[in-house]
């Protein structure tokens, strides 16, 4: 065995029927999959609003103290940092 890339020929090989296997796959997944996939607007809603994100554009305009009360107080009480900024 002198020459030195022996096994090029078979990861070659492996390579290409993986890419024949991922383009007869794709028509199936985005069939089976991707036509029938649509976003739940409310459960998106409700998350970005119990993120910490928006505790994180908050830091420059209350400061870092009070953004880091606002999110403790959200976990503990369940209301979202809009709720507990209204409020307060």
């Amino acid at each position: 065995q002198l020459e030195l890339n022996v096994m090029l020929p078979v990861m070659l090989k492996a390579v290409l029927d993986s890419t024949d296997m991922l383009t007869n796959f794709l028509p199936i997944f985005t069939t089976n999959l991707i036509a029938g996939l649509a976003a739940n607007k409310e459960k998106l809603q409700a998350n970005i609003e119990k993120s910490p994100v928006i505790v994180t554009l908050l830091t420059p305009k209350i400061g870092y103290q009070k953004s880091a009360e606002l999110f403790k107080e959200s976990m503990k009480t369940g209301k979202t940092i809009r709720e507990l900024v209204i409020s307060k």
